[in-house]
């Protein structure tokens, strides 16, 4: 998961985490990834794929600002 680090102010030794983005989008970007990797061979996957689908339906992101990025985000991912 991806995470920042924030340390305090008052106490230097502690170091806190705090995620960077939600369980709802990293969801989303796992259930992407794997979605377009399975895709290339339909017909031994058609099970997995159908229920990818519904994962992704399951943690749509209603925000179209962060739909928008986390598309962007896969999409360059993509093509690396």
């Amino acid at each position: 998961m991806v995470q920042r680090r924030a340390r305090s102010r008052s106490d230097r030794r502690l170091v806190h985490v705090q995620s960077v983005i939600s369980r709802r989008q990293l969801q989303w970007l796992a259930c992407k990834a794997f979605y377009t990797v399975f895709q290339r061979a339909q017909t031994k996957h058609g099970a997995l794929l159908a229920w990818l689908e519904a994962s992704l339906k399951a943690a749509r992101i209603s925000d179209a600002a962060e739909r928008d990025l986390l598309e962007a985000a896969a999409s360059a991912w993509q093509r690396r």
